[in-house]
């Protein structure tokens, strides 16, 4: 059957697919490398992320084999864009395909942390279909903000959502600034390769 009409379970009323908390990373696994950022065909075993331009994965919509042909076994969920200024059913497909994209990786031995990067109108339907207990998240850090405090809101958000003493946080990009943050919290912050 054709990856689109393809139905995964959920546990939501939107109908988000919901991941498989036996798939969630429990360490991180380097190197870590941005989807498009050197080529697709090679064999990778990391991390991939997607924080970079929708256009270099919006294809796995069609096609999420594609990242299953590089061997990587660790991903971030791909990071759709959400704005806040666009309509509902905007950000919900953007939500709906990265879920529905990392549950198909899932069910094919994938790794998967959740990606946090949303829109702070959209950060509680970005936890839709994401099971209690899942404790594998990851955010991009973006420097031209002068306020990083997301950054931490997202961390209490997810650990809230978890009901855990603590998680595992990746925070990609960002500069010194960021990398000092992640050491004073004790997450784990990777450069982003372009």
């Amino acid at each position: 059957m054709e990856f689109k009409y393809q139905r995964f379970p959920t546990n939501n009323n939107l109908d988000i697919p919901l991941l498989d908390i036996t798939m969630q990373p429990t360490s991180v696994h380097p190197p870590h490398k941005t989807w498009g950022s050197h080529r697709r065909d090679t064999f990778f075993n990391g991390t991939y992320n997607f924080y970079t331009s929708d256009e270099r994965f919006t294809n796995f919509q069609r096609y999420p084999e594609q990242l299953l042909k590089s061997g990587c076994k660790y991903v971030v969920e791909p990071n759709y864009s959400t704005d806040s200024q666009l309509d509902f059913k905007w950000n919900y497909d953007a939500i709906y395909w990265k879920r529905k994209i990392a549950r198909y990786w899932q069910d094919n031995e994938v790794f998967v942390f959740v990606d946090l990067n949303v829109d702070r109108v959209y950060q509680e339907m970005n936890l839709l279909s994401v099971p209690k207990g899942y404790a594998a998240y990851a955010n991009r850090a973006h420097k031209h903000l002068k306020d990083h405090n997301y950054l931490l809101e997202d961390y209490e958000l997810a650990k809230a959502h978890t009901q855990k003493d603590s998680l595992l946080y990746l925070v990609f990009g960002g500069g010194p600034q960021i990398q000092k943050m992640c050491a004073e919290y004790h997450w784990i912050w990777i450069a982003i390769d372009r």
